[in-house]
């Protein structure tokens, strides 16, 4: 990895995205937090992130509208993002999908390393 690359974390839970920041940034990421959908509008136009990993359930402005924006902003439609969300049934994924996700995950059912695995992945196939 010549260059450090930018993931923007954006979840509700400030453990989970302490823990995201300190593992993504152990690796030589930098990285950047927002905890609402609001703010990650901004910052993805501010901070110009390679990725970014989108919560689905949160205040102001859920994960599915956020992907929605960031998918038709001419801006940010080259981002890849990763739908990391509690929810996980197929109308969730679907809906996911067809709103420009570049990939779901259950966060129940995946680890860190499986996260990293998939945020490499996604970086390096654009």
């Amino acid at each position: 990895m010549n260059k450090k690359n930018r993931l923007l974390i954006v979840d509700d839970d400030e453990l989970i995205t302490t823990m995201f920041s300190l593992f993504f940034g152990a690796r030589g990421f930098i990285t950047e937090v927002v905890h609402n959908g609001e703010v990650a509008l901004v910052k993805a136009q501010q901070f110009k992130p390679d990725i970014i990993i989108l919560d689905v359930m949160m205040p102001k402005i859920d994960g599915n509208d956020v992907l929605d924006i960031l998918k038709n902003t001419v801006n940010t439609s080259h981002i890849p993002v990763l739908i990391l969300s509690a929810l996980g049934s197929k109308e969730d994924r679907d809906k996911a999908q067809v709103r420009g996700a570049d990939a779901f995950m259950e966060k129940s059912t995946v680890d860190l390393e499986a996260i990293l695995e998939k945020v490499n992945e996604l970086i390096y196939k654009n």
